[in-house]
């Protein structure tokens, strides 16, 4: 109550913080005031003072330059010359002439601001006579007393002179004198004056107060004035005004006045200066008591005002209780009014409102319904609803939701949902509808009241299509889509229930991984399309071959897998793969000849073999690489020592890598003859591992390696750039062929490599052969034919490598652009056997001939080879029997030997055979690189 007493007075608190305040001010006004005013009244005598000694210094320097000349020696010569008794007409004249020389330079040196300081200058006997001068002589010079102490420096204010004397002594005593005379005025350069002579002045005084020099301005000093500024303390600021007696004239009111001796002289400097310069803003004391009123009055308006606050709001309250309860009648009338009103218009507005939800309902595009939670029974719904169910709306508002729903004991506990949480809900059910169609809907539901009934009101959402669609894509996310089997995906999510399930009943499982035996070729030779319709019937043939509970899976290519739970007591792992096996063999037609497709099996068991899925998944495969690398069209199971052989792959494949980095690999080559004179017609390059554990690896192991891992394409590239930049060397020139992987061959960047290395090396186009499989014409015959004829324009030969092995050789022959043929080994090394192969082998050759393709037959081991292929007509030969593959640097030696041996022979039919220290391991050859 106290503070708020206090601050219903503020105005009186506020009034005395205040003048409080301003007394503070105030004194620190008076007390900053006397600090400026000493401040400049003491820069003001310090100036005075700094005048005063220019002054002094001006008038000494003067004296010391009369002492000067006087010490002339011109001066001193003549007195010695007098002294000897020489005679102004014969010697004196011309020493007196010197003196007044010595004057003019002198009085030419003495200058202040450009003006000549002295006017007369004499040099004067002790008698005043004037022996030598300069200006007027008419002035009387006497001698002043004191000249025994020095040069004497008289001012006089009659004449407005100052006069300098300086004694000239010879012998030690004084004989004469130097005089010189100059304007007083030349004292008033130093001083300074306002032009209207009412600010600031400076008068040079003597001791008698007579004015000796100050700048002339007008109205001139009153000579009263300087005798009474003489008594004046020195180098004390005095205002006019002050001064006891009081200075004159009255016009120096207002001013100031410092009188500053002149050091050395009996000379005093008095400046005058206005108040109001010297003192400039400094508030006038006048000013602060004026302002020191003003606190007090401050004050007394203060009490003033509280007083007539306070009954002021002693009125203002009476008058306040009184308008309250005016007021409060008032607003009770007026809120009883408008509660009248508001009622009148809800009413209305619910009324409104219900026509236009009632509008919006029936015409809302989701379906609706109006349901009583407590049985469920249908109160109302829109037309939506009734088009959804295939009922009327009169029909639904006889039904109840139950009566659509396929569990009504569900649909009664989610319709009594809304109404118990008092809140919107969502859940999802089923209806049916009049034509018995089961429905999936989401229904959103929120409780609202109507003529006193707590009913529910919601929309429908049919999402039915939306479920089959998402059933949908769940299924295809977990099937193949060409054989509608599982993927991996759902397998490894099978795998994992049937290993919790293992772990909790300690039951096992076996898992089957199968792979087909020849489709690559089948997917090679016949297409794409006839590849898919096997692997589908390869499917349907596995389904047929295991029971419902187990999973059949493609987990891609030509590789499936089998998960078998709950394995008979009667039958072992090996027993279900070897029905497998007895069931698969699959006949397919390849292009007129039916062949029997295999399939090879790898297998491993829960737990023994793998205790997750990702293991046994992974020695599977490792089963199965087994049992394909044993004999095709078997099975395996899983063994610890796999893992080894695995990872001896894996530190092939690194060390491969190591070698082709390091350029380790070597370039063979095998030569190739004419089959008539078996004459040396070209070579095969062939590729070579020399492993530093390992020794030489075959390329059968480590090519088909290369293809898998990518690095089949910097071999290539290494062969080709190798192979041309030999052959270019050769002599006698000879053809040089180098096999095209697929991979590279299907490398946009072959033709400008290409062509970029038959430049470098330059090797003749002509001298270079490319030797294809079908497997790089398959996948794309018009990107494969495009491809050979741009490698025919730049010159290059074009061979077709293992003719006879495919199926669909022929056609090759009639579409693409094949200079040569190579009769694979196989067919060369069955004809002295088999009947069929020979026909076979002679119809190519006969084919040949017609189309004038060269034939190579690859694999002639035997003297009885050589002549079967003789007789038959073909072209050349290549194989150990005329020739193994050599190192690159044997090449010349066994070119240069065979061409001696052929120049030496006179027509015989057998060349003596010169093999060189080839490599004593014979060399199958892989797909991708030309081995011999």
């Amino acid at each position: 109550m106290t503070m708020n007493r206090l601050f219903a007075r503020w105005p009186l608190l506020v009034a005395v913080a205040f003048c409080a305040y301003a007394s503070v001010l105030l004194w620190n006004g008076f007390r900053a005031q006397a600090q400026l005013t000493a401040a400049a009244e003491a820069r003001f005598a310090a100036e005075a003072a700094r005048q005063a000694a220019r002054l002094g210094d001006f008038l000494a320097e003067r004296r010391s330059d009369i002492s000067e000349l006087a010490d002339a020696h011109e001066i001193e010569a003549y007195l010695t010359n007098k002294a000897l008794g020489m005679s102004l007409r014969y010697g004196l004249a011309a020493s007196l002439e010197a003196i007044e020389q010595r004057l003019r330079r002198w009085q030419a040196k003495t200058v202040f601001r450009g003006q000549q300081i002295f006017g007369d200058i004499a040099f004067v006997d002790i008698d005043g006579t004037r022996l030598a001068e300069l200006g007027n002589g008419d002035v009387a010079v006497a001698l002043p007393s004191g000249l025994l102490g020095g040069p004497v420096i008289a001012l006089d204010p009659v004449s407005r002179r100052i006069g300098t004397v300086a004694p000239v002594r010879h012998k030690g005593a004084i004989v004469g004198a130097v005089v010189a005379f100059s304007d007083l005025g030349i004292l008033a350069g130093h001083l300074r004056a306002d032009p209207d002579a009412t600010g600031l002045r400076e008068v040079l005084l003597s001791a008698a107060g007579e004015e000796l020099a100050a700048v002339q301005v007008t109205p001139a000093l009153d000579p009263e004035l300087g005798r009474a500024l003489v008594p004046l303390p020195a180098g004390q600021v005095v205002r006019t005004a002050e001064a006891v007696p009081p200075l004159p004239p009255a016009a120096l009111r207002g001013m100031v006045v410092v009188r500053t001796p002149v050091p050395g002289f009996p000379l005093s400097l008095a400046t005058l200066a206005r108040e109001q310069d010297l003192y400039g803003t400094i508030t006038s004391r006048a000013f602060l008591h004026a302002l020191s009123v003003l606190p007090p009055l401050v004050l007394l308006a203060a009490l003033m005002l509280d007083r007539m606050q306070r009954r002021n709001l002693a009125l203002q309250a009476r008058y306040l209780e009184t308008a309250r309860r005016r007021d409060e009648l008032y607003t009770r009338n007026t809120a009883l009014s408008r509660e009248i009103s508001r009622r009148e218009a809800v009413e209305a507005a619910l009324r409104e409102s219900e026509q236009r939800l009632r509008k919006l309902f029936d015409a809302a595009p989701l379906p609706g319904y109006l349901v009583d939670p407590s049985d469920t029974a249908i109160v109302d719904c829109n037309d939506a609803a009734a088009a959804m169910l295939g009922y009327t709306r009169d029909m639904l508002r006889r039904m109840r939701v139950s009566d659509i729903a396929p569990d009504a004991e569900r649909c009664e506990a989610l319709w009594r949902r809304p109404t118990l949480m008092g809140e919107a809900v969502q859940f999802e059910t089923r209806h049916r509808t009049r034509s018995g169609e089961m429905r999936d809907v989401v229904i959103a539901a929120v409780p609202v009241d109507i003529g006193g009934r707590r009913l529910a009101c919601s929309t429908v959402v049919d999402i039915t299509e939306r479920k089959l669609a998402e059933a949908r894509i769940l299924y295809l996310a977990q099937h193949d889509a060409l054989t509608g089997l599982p993927n991996r995906m759902l397998l490894t999510r099978r795998i994992a229930e049937a290993t919790a399930a293992g772990e909790g009943q300690g039951g096992g499982f076996v898992v089957l991984s199968l792979d087909l035996d020849g489709f690559k070729a089948i997917n090679d030779t016949m297409g794409r399309e006839v590849g898919d319709t096997v692997l589908c019937r390869f499917a349907e043939r596995l389904r047929a071959l295991v029971r419902p509970q187990d999973t059949v899976a493609r987990t891609g290519g030509d590789a499936f897998t089998i998960l078998v739970r709950d394995l008979a007591p009667s039958e072992t792992a090996e027993q279900v793969a070897q029905r497998l096996l007895d069931g698969l063999p699959l006949p397919v037609d390849q292009g007129g000849y039916v062949s029997s497709l295999c399939a090879s099996i790898g297998i491993a068991l829960y737990p023994d073999d793998g205790a997750d899925g990702r293991t046994l998944l992974k020695n599977a495969d490792t089963a199965l690489d087994r049992a394909k690398a044993e004999r095709k069209g078997g099975f395996c199971r899983f063994e610890g020592w796999m893992d080894r052989t695995l990872a001896d792959r894996r530190a092939l494949e690194r060390d491969l890598r190591l070698a082709v980095e390091r350029r380790e690999l070597e370039v063979f080559f095998q030569p190739q003859f004419a089959c008539d004179s078996l004459r040396v017609v070209g070579f095969e390059a062939l590729i070579r591992w020399r492993h530093p554990e390992r020794g030489f690896v075959s390329p059968g192991v480590f090519i088909p390696l290369a293809e898998e891992c990518g690095l089949i394409v910097p071999i290539g590239r290494m062969v080709l750039e190798q192979s041309c930049t030999l052959a270019a060397g050769w002599q006698p020139r000879c053809r040089v062929a180098v096999n095209l992987s697929p991979v590279q061959f299907r490398d946009t960047g072959l033709l400008p490599l290409l062509s970029e290395i038959l430049h470098r090396t330059g090797l003749p186009a002509a001298l270079l052969e490319l030797e294809v499989t079908e497997g790089v014409l398959i996948k794309d015959e018009d990107q494969a034919l495009a491809t050979l004829r741009s490698l025919k324009d730049l010159g290059v030969h074009i061979a077709l490598d293992d003719f006879g092995t495919g199926y669909s050789s022929l056609s090759y022959l009639r579409r693409f652009p094949f200079d040569g043929l190579k009769i694979d080994k196989c067919f060369v090394q069955a004809q002295q056997q088999d009947s069929g192969t020979r026909t076979i082998l002679e119809a190519v050759l006969t084919m040949s001939q017609r189309l004038n393709l060269r034939v190579v037959a690859e694999g002639v081991e035997t003297q009885e080879q050589l002549a079967m292929l003789r007789e038959q007509g073909c072209t050349e030969l290549q194989g150990f029997l005329l020739g193994r593959p050599m190192p690159a640097h044997e090449v010349p030696d066994f070119l240069a030997r065979v061409t001696v041996e052929m120049a030496g022979r006179e027509g015989g039919r057998h060349l003596r055979l010169a093999v060189s220290n080839a490599m004593p391991l014979p060399a199958p050859r892989a797909a991708g690189q030309g081995q011999g």
